[in-house]
């Protein structure tokens, strides 16, 4: 078979093993460079429903195996990968189909690293070709869900890409925007850094980078300007360096998380929070209460023991045990409470 033929037979190949939900629009004869079509999803009602990626269908006699057979490497024109990778700001996949076996391995391209990186080396270097690499995993018809959840983490990353690359247009736009529109812009940006703060606290948390969460959780915590929902997140993970860094039965550890839940609190007070973000910032500070308190009677049971031969002693110390006891069991009896309400909001029980 020649080129043309070879081609021709991948396309109906590919198109063949489409599920009857994935609307296949061809645009070889739109001049689209380097793209032969686009791929929409219908609902069960046979409707679009704009969740749109496009496909560069590459025919193959028989496919180039590497590694042990493991994955598929492909050589893609130099200059059509780089427009794929910077000029095209929807999700491309490259479908390479052996059309021998009818085989179809698939890649998604934009949001590859590893890629990205080649074809800069290869940039450099004057090269005409970037060696492009599958596992024969990724195939077709044995992973559409794959495939469609890779077009989502491609859509994210492309969308991620384009916020950081606002620079200059960004001041027009601003400029000449109604208060109103500011005023969501704002908000929306504070949204946006919740998710932010949160991915980049669990990252830290993950690498086992402490020190850097904790300085970076604190200034969000006591940033006035951010999200409420931010700030309290931010204490959650300062929560955690403590649990790592300090022995949690330690008085110093108490007394932190002690300070902590005060100022959580004081914040979800001043701004108002959901109630369900209140009622756990009470929780926090009613157990860690509890926690005080069973400590502390523990230290008056060891006291007792060891003045069993001093009546008067004893019997001073089994009063104030008998205090601590009681606000214990109160505070037992509060967390009880409070905990019912926040996984069952329908009792209506005190805090």
């Amino acid at each position: 078979m020649n080129a043309k033929e070879i081609g021709r037979k991948a396309g109906r190949i590919f198109e063949y093993h489409l599920p009857d939900h994935w609307i296949f629009r061809s645009q070889e004869d739109q001049e689209d460079y380097g793209i032969d079509g686009e791929i929409e999803l219908a609902n069960e009602s046979d409707n679009v429903t704009g969740f749109i990626f496009k496909a560069q269908i590459k025919g193959q006699e028989s496919v180039s195996l590497i590694e042990n057979g493991r994955t598929v490497s492909f050589s893609l024109k130099l200059e059509r990968l780089r427009y794929y990778m910077q000029e095209v700001e929807i999700p491309i996949i490259l479908i390479v189909v052996d059309v021998t076996q009818k085989r179809i391995f698939w890649k998604s391209l934009q949001d590859d690293t590893q890629l990205r990186e080649s074809m800069s080396s290869a940039l450099k270097g004057n090269q005409k070709t970037v060696s492009v690499h599958i596992p024969v995993t990724d195939s077709l018809p044995d992973k559409y869900d794959e495939l469609l959840a890779a077009v989502d983490a491609n859509m994210n990353w492309l969308r991620a890409s384009a916020l950081s690359r606002m620079t200059s247009p960004i001041d027009a736009i601003v400029r000449k925007s109604p208060s109103d529109l500011l005023a969501e812009m704002l908000e929306k940006s504070k949204q946006m850094n919740f998710h932010l703060f949160s991915e980049t606290f669990e990252r830290l948390y993950v690498s086992g980078d402490f020190d850097a969460l904790f300085d970076s959780a604190k200034d969000v915590l006591n940033s006035a300007t951010e999200k409420l929902e931010a700030r309290f997140c931010a204490g959650l993970y300062i929560e955690r360096v403590y649990l790592q860094k300090i022995d949690p039965r330690s008085d110093e550890y108490q007394s932190l998380c002690f300070n902590l839940y005060v100022l959580l609190l004081n914040i979800v007070r001043e701004k108002r929070a959901i109630e369900h973000i209140r009622l756990y910032s009470i929780l926090l500070l009613r157990s860690i209460k509890l926690k005080i308190s069973v400590d502390a009677d523990y230290h008056y049971y060891l006291s007792a023991k060891m003045a069993e031969n001093d009546d008067l002693t004893k019997g001073v110390i089994d009063f104030s045990r008998s205090q601590v006891v009681l606000k214990a069991a109160r505070d037992v009896e509060k967390v009880i409470h409070l905990t019912n309400r926040i996984i069952f909001p329908e009792i209506n029980t005190y805090c």
